[in-house]
């Protein structure tokens, strides 16, 4: 599978697909009938890592956090939603610009180091530009990617809150396995989202690691073919 263009640009859903999820995630409060203050998101982005294979990722408020196991889960500090419902849907996405740099000069582009792994498989192929992209005055991430002998490619994306804020991943339900990553909780998401179905697809085979690590969200995604759950875990642990 040739993927490669599906790596060449990102998006976010419209305000209206952010109001959606967050009237969905209020409607799963109110279902447990509690007293407490009603519960209020800040603007959030869904990033869509791809075009087809989509992880979204959820900004949660610090207010949210206290009753945020109602209805969502926690793992190493990402906060997970599953839902059959998918971010995004009925709504247009708006296409969210990148720029490129080399190893160097990317370390003065951002606000944070980054961590790159001391082991990765022989046969991946690292790409030598690295893609920076900027969602207003709230976050950054940066694309790491490498090309796999199944002309695919696995990537590392490092995402920094520019307002302090926690990641939460919006994933398809049971798609969720807790691991660990040097001692550490970490989530691994199996499955995609589909933008053609708007359904949560197991069968894409993509594989999805993300924990955090010096204060940013760590993210390693690759497919099923190129990089086991047991790889998958040891590229993580390497990374310094």
């Amino acid at each position: 599978m040739n993927d490669q263009f599906l790596r060449d640009y990102y998006k976010f859903p419209n305000q209206r697909s952010i109001r959606k999820v967050e009237e969905k995630l209020q409607l799963n409060r109110e279902k447990h009938k509690t007293n407490r203050t009603m519960l209020t998101l800040k603007p959030m982005a869904i990033v869509i890592l791809v075009i087809v294979l989509i992880s979204a990722l959820l900004l949660v408020s610090p207010v949210v956090r206290a009753q945020v196991n109602e209805w969502m889960q926690q793992i190493g500090g990402v906060f997970i939603l599953e839902t059959n419902e998918y971010p995004g849907m009925g709504s247009p996405v708006q296409t969210l610009p990148y720029e490129r740099y080399n190893l160097v000069e990317v370390e003065n582009e951002l606000p944070f180091a980054l961590g790159l792994p001391q082991w990765i498989p022989d046969e991946f192929e690292l790409v030598p530009l690295v893609k920076v992209t900027r969602f207003d005055e709230i976050a950054i991430s940066a694309y790491i990617d490498w090309k796999t002998p199944s002309d695919s490619i696995f990537s590392l994306i490092i995402q920094h809150r520019l307002d302090g804020e926690n990641w939460g991943l919006v994933v398809g339900e049971g798609s969720v396995q807790e691991h660990l990553v040097n001692g550490e909780p970490a989530a691994l998401i199996l499955g995609g989202w589909n933008a053609d179905t708007q359904m949560w697809d197991d069968n894409l085979e993509v594989i999805t690691l993300s924990w955090y690590h010096d204060g940013q969200l760590y993210t390693l995604q690759g497919i099923n073919e190129d990089v086991s759950v047991d790889k998958l875990i040891k590229i993580a642990e390497s990374i310094q």
